[in-house]
């Protein structure tokens, strides 16, 4: 008896390992990114990602009465695809909340970097950036520092990692929904040893997300995960 743990970069295109897998008789704990057909794990783990980015939203609503708003999402990758339908769900039928712009950040530091430098270009009329993860908020800040129009702009990511604790501590960016791979580590581990120990196994886990903000990092641990 084998088992993979597998965190899909494509959740669509991952299909012929799955299917590889099958045929060899490895059973896959699926982790944090989802597959698009899960009839092939034998479980799945993950954030709940569409709570994650209802975090975003409802503390940016606290902060705001009204603003524009750039989303930087990533389609091919379900977990940021998912917490931009939080986001943009739980601000829908607020008129004065306007999500001006989406734009594929590709889930990159570097890449949401350049698209917000181009939207820039363009459009500089905003209120809000909220990043699908912590690396496209961290390129949209980057981006806004080298304009030098950073003051003013609330930013959110979603990860809680270490890198945009530390900014958030500099108040540069407004807060990250937070994921817990400790504890997405320990779901799937458990999973894999009911499975080899011929025991029922769950097939799917969600584990909840909490914002980190300015006002509770000091509950965290700034240099690394939850």
């Amino acid at each position: 008896m084998e088992v993979l743990f597998l965190n899909p970069v494509d959740q669509c295109e991952v299909k012929p390992a799955l299917e590889a897998c099958k045929k060899a008789g490895v059973a896959i704990i699926n982790v944090d990114t989802m597959v698009a057909d899960r009839q092939y794990v034998l479980g799945a783990v993950e954030t709940d990602h569409y709570q994650a980015g209802q975090l975003c939203a409802e503390n940016m609503m606290k902060h705001i009465e009204s603003g524009k708003i750039i989303i930087l999402n990533n389609p091919g990758q379900w977990s940021i695809s998912e917490r931009v339908r939080g986001f943009i769900e739980t601000i829908a039928g607020k008129p004065e909340y306007e999500v001006i712009r989406q734009e594929n950040g590709e889930g990159e530091i570097e890449v949401a970097s350049k698209v917000v430098s181009d939207i820039l270009g363009e459009e500089q009329n905003f209120d809000v950036i909220f990043g699908g993860n912590d690396p496209m908020a961290l390129g949209a800040l980057a981006a806004l520092q080298k304009a030098g129009i950073e003051d003013g702009v609330l930013i959110y990511g979603v990860d809680g990692s270490p890198d945009f604790k530390a900014m958030l501590q500099e108040g540069y960016v407004t807060g990250t929904s937070s994921q817990s791979p400790e504890t997405i580590g320990r779901v799937a581990a458990k999973m894999a040893y009911s499975y080899l120990k011929g025991e029922e196994v769950e097939e799917y886990v969600t584990i909840p997300s909490t914002l980190i903000t300015r006002e509770n990092l000091d509950e965290f641990d700034i240099d690394g995960w939850q």
